[in-house]
């Protein structure tokens, strides 16, 4: 008892500081021609004015005239970013005038929860959690070490499901690792699928395959030290992390992602140069001829997306098909808490991103491939509280449930 004190206790001082982000705000720029969206997006890449030092953390991409960004500038940088917009006649407003508040009342929210799915768990509790449901479930449910992450953590898959005549589906959640709900969101849905026979039949004609934390150093490091942390942890020479999102091997290189190791879309110098994009690559090819359907769990927006997300108006050649079954999974989804989800091509609706998993995965020849952004369309963006874990999570699988029996 007194060596587990003295864990937590450890661990409560390593602990980010929500008061860091005191005095930051949230605004809402909206670009009105195309020159003014280039500026954005050179601002994304390259940093403001193209200072390497200097980049802001968009929260939602440049895409289009008239499309709001979303945007967290810091207390230090609000007086140039707002000079800057002005020089360039970017229109904008604040959205949240002070995210601290947020970020206090998430972490309030944290320290006070009485279950597994009240709280954002650490990695270490959360792979605990996940294991012990594994243990639950007996044989026909397993857990397998697909990879290491650069600073050497297990990236771990779990399945759900033992009948090698059933078709697979892949899902991975926090590869962007500020993104909490959708690390959350999947171990609610393991939890719900073991423990509940409505959903644990499910496994009579699917195997479900969780890679929760597919950016295991990314997330710890949003836990310990910079919440809004979105990359991993590789070292550079000027800054740290790869944005894995942009790193895997289909259009590589192209719109929506940087070659500037400060920018939180920086690509990697090549495709599948990090040790976690390669452990899902590796994963996935494995098992290609038995995976059906690949989901990549991100937030927020309300999204479910398909490909192709490297350039506006390019659809795979079974779009009818994939926009029917995402059609099925958001009716379903949408019954349970009344949370409307836009069904769509993933760069129409949000914006170009090439290097992108599911783009990747379609690829391959995974003939169902999707990104999902969870929960909310900007309220609490990506600080969502943890006491909404439960509704969304109950939700998405609803949305799950219903997508599985339709393909």
């Amino acid at each position: 008892m007194r060596q587990l004190v003295l864990l937590l206790c450890i661990a409560a001082a390593a602990a980010y500081s929500p008061l860091q982000y005191m005095g930051d705000q949230l605004l809402a720029l909206t670009p009105s021609t195309q020159e003014q969206v280039d500026i954005l997006e050179q601002w994304r890449e390259l940093g403001l004015l193209g200072k390497e030092t200097d980049f802001l953390d968009f929260w939602s991409g440049p895409s289009a005239p008239g499309r709001s960004v979303q945007v967290r500038v810091t207390r230090k940088q609000l007086q140039g970013v707002k000079a800057a917009l002005a020089q360039h006649r970017i229109q904008y407003r604040v959205s949240n005038p002070d995210l601290g508040r947020l970020f206090i009342q998430e972490n309030d929210m944290n320290r006070a929860a009485f279950d597994d799915h009240s709280k954002y768990h650490r990695y270490a509790e959360f792979h605990a959690i996940a294991s012990a449901l594994i243990s639950k479930c007996g044989s026909q449910c397993s857990k397998e070490v697909i990879g290491k992450s650069i600073e050497n953590r297990d990236i771990i898959a779990y399945k759900l499901g033992s009948n090698s005549a059933n078709p697979m589906i892949f899902m991975d959640g926090g590869i962007h690792a500020r993104e909490w709900i959708s690390p959350a969101t999947l171990l609610y849905i393991m939890d719900q699928v073991i423990s509940d026979p409505q959903y644990r039949s499910l496994l009579d004609s699917w195997n479900l395959v969780f890679v929760p934390l597919a950016n295991p150093d990314g997330y710890e490091y949003t836990h310990t030290s910079n919440r809004m942390w979105r990359k991993n942890r590789r070292p550079g020479r000027a800054c740290y992390g790869v944005d894995l999102n942009r790193n895997f091997g289909f259009k590589f290189g192209g719109t929506g992602s940087s070659g500037s190791q400060c920018s939180d879309v920086y690509r990697g110098v090549a495709a599948f140069s990090e040790p976690e994009t390669q452990a899902i690559r590796n994963f996935v090819l494995r098992n290609k001829s038995a995976i059906k359907a690949f989901w990549s769990v991100h937030s927020y927006g309300q999204y479910w997306l398909h490909p192709f997300g490297y350039a506006f108006g390019v659809n795979p050649n079974n779009v009818a098909e994939l926009l029917s079954a995402a059609q099925t999974g958001a009716r379903a989804l949408q019954s349970v808490n009344g949370r409307r989800y836009t069904v769509g091509h993933s760069a129409d609706l949000l914006y170009p991103a090439a290097g992108g998993s599911d783009d990747w995965a379609i690829s391959v020849g995974i003939r169902y491939a999707y990104t999902l952004e969870l929960p909310d369309t900007g309220r609490y963006g990506f600080v969502l509280p943890p006491a909404q874990i439960v509704s969304v999570g109950r939700e998405t699988l609803a949305g799950l449930a219903a997508f599985l029996r339709a393909v």
